[in-house]
């Protein structure tokens, strides 16, 4: 149990959450989608709660060999003010808290209210592929990442800017049938003056093989 003085510290808390999503073909080609979310409530102590989260993305597939496409997006999640201690306005990640962007940046979100709590968080995002071979897929991905708030935690560990720094991915992916899907995920992170300046870039390498199936129930018949 942490501390109340702990910048981690959450309190017990009720929150509301209401959005809505929107996708629409904007050709035989380009795809567009956006989604938008308010959250309300309080936590303990009558504090309130007033968080917002959303992005939008629209992606081009080029009528060429290899299939190349690019993807442009925005993702934003609000972030708590700490000049206004009367309020929460961080975005809580109550439908959200996995590796949705990273599988390495999730681990970074420890040392603020937890790993994959995904908030104070805007994001940009510029992505690049093509299918080299049949049933793979190679990806470059590209992630400017900022926050609203400097996060009020150890200073060892945290500055006093917004940029949390620029993400790069690269990630190869074959899929022989339905069942069987194997990929190899590099990324790597250059941190911004959202963390101390003795922090130095971070690399991770991920390979893995997964086998997928689906189990159907049997349901017995009375005669």
């Amino acid at each position: 149990m942490l501390p109340q003085t702990n910048p981690q510290f959450q309190p017990d808390r009720h929150v509301s959450t209401l959005g809505g999503r929107f996708a629409h073909k904007l050709g035989a080609r380009t795809e567009w989608a956006a989604e938008y979310a308010r959250q309300w409530g309080a936590q303990h102590g009558d504090v309130a709660i007033t968080g917002w989260g959303g992005y939008s993305w629209v992606k081009h597939t080029f009528d060429r060999p290899l299939s190349p496409y690019l993807k442009l997006g925005y993702w934003a999640m609000s972030g708590d003010d700490p000049k206004t201690p009367g309020k929460v306005e961080g975005w809580d990640p109550i439908f959200s808290q996995w590796p949705k962007w990273s599988d390495m940046y999730v681990y970074s979100e420890s040392k603020e209210i937890g790993i994959a709590y995904w908030s104070n968080l805007r994001m940009s995002q510029v992505e690049t592929g093509f299918a080299p071979a049949r049933k793979t897929n190679l990806a470059f991905i590209w992630y400017h990442m900022d926050s609203f708030h400097p996060f009020a935690g150890d200073p060892h560990t945290f500055g006093a800017g917004t940029s949390r720094g620029e993400n790069l991915q690269a990630r190869l992916e074959f899929s022989p049938n339905p069942f069987w899907k194997a990929s190899l995920h590099y990324e790597s992170h250059c941190p911004g003056d959202f963390y101390a300046a003795a922090h130095s870039a971070a690399y991770e390498v991920q390979a893995q093989v997964i086998y997928q199936f689906t189990l159907q129930p049997v349901i017995g018949r009375h005669h």
